[in-house]
């Protein structure tokens, strides 16, 4: 009952506030891709360049994680740890066929939903 009564009472508190948060513009301390130091945005704003941002480091990750993949296959001797390697490599794929699905699905569905370009009231 305790439990309940804090999560309700956080969820009332959010959302009192959640209006101010959203439509607060932002300076920047630091610039982001596309927008310099000092640029002032909103919430939507920022979170669209931290949803193009996360998907760039999940492209990185790919990118090290084939690389490794290939180092360990390219480097053993034994069928068990080729067959780590192959997973590593194939992992890398998978995360990153499903990185550009989701964003393909978005957009095809309406592509203000990766744009982000919200105006709220």
């Amino acid at each position: 009952m305790k439990k309940h009564f804090i999560i309700i009472t956080l969820l009332i508190f959010c959302s009192l506030f959640a209006v101010h948060f959203a439509l607060a513009g932002y300076t920047l301390e630091v610039g982001l891709p596309g927008v310099d130091k000092g640029t002032e945005v909103d919430l939507v704003q920022y979170i669209n360049y931290l949803y193009l941002f996360s998907l760039s480091l999940v492209g990185v990750a790919a990118l090290v994680s084939l690389i490794i993949g290939g180092f360990m296959y390219m480097l053993s001797d034994t069928v068990t740890s080729k067959d780590k390697a192959k997973e590593y490599i194939s992992g890398a794929i998978y995360g990153l066929i499903l990185a550009l699905a989701a964003y393909l699905i978005l957009n095809t569905i309406n592509p203000d939903l990766v744009n982000w370009s919200i105006i709220l009231p």
